[in-house]
C-alpha cells in the first residue's frame, strides 16, 4: 500500500494536527480520526519503499488521558526510529 492508499484508507483526519514532513528523508502524514475519536491517539504513515507504507499509531492507555499534540509526537519519534533502524538493516 502506498502513502496515498495508507491516508485515503485512515478516512478524513483531525484538522488541528493533521500535518505532511518527511521522516528521514521520506514522506509522511500524520492524523488522528476525527468526529470526536482523535483522543483515541495519532497515527504517522511513513512512504518507506514503492508501494511500502510504515504506520506508526501511538495510543494511550486511557483515551483522552494525553493531549493531541502529545501523542503526535510521540507517533512521530516512534516512526523516526522505526526508518532509522530499517535504514540500519539495509
Amino acid at each position: 500500500m502506498d502513502l496515498a492508499q495508507a491516508v485515503e484508507r485512515s478516512g478524513d483526519p483531525f484538522p488541528e494536527t493533521a500535518a505532511t514532513y518527511t521522516v528521514q528523508g521520506f514522506p509522511a502524514e500524520q492524523g488522528q480520526n476525527g468526529a470526536g475519536l482523535e483522543g483515541m491517539g495519532c497515527r504517522v504513515d511513513v512512504d518507506v519503499a514503492d508501494g511500502q507504507t510504515l504506520e506508526v499509531f501511538y495510543t494511550p492507555t486511557i483515551a483522552g488521558s494525553v493531549p493531541n499534540q502529545d501523542m503526535c509526537a510521540k507517533a512521530k519519534q516512534a516512526a523516526e526510529f522505526a526508518v532509522t533502524n530499517l535504514q540500519a538493516q539495509g
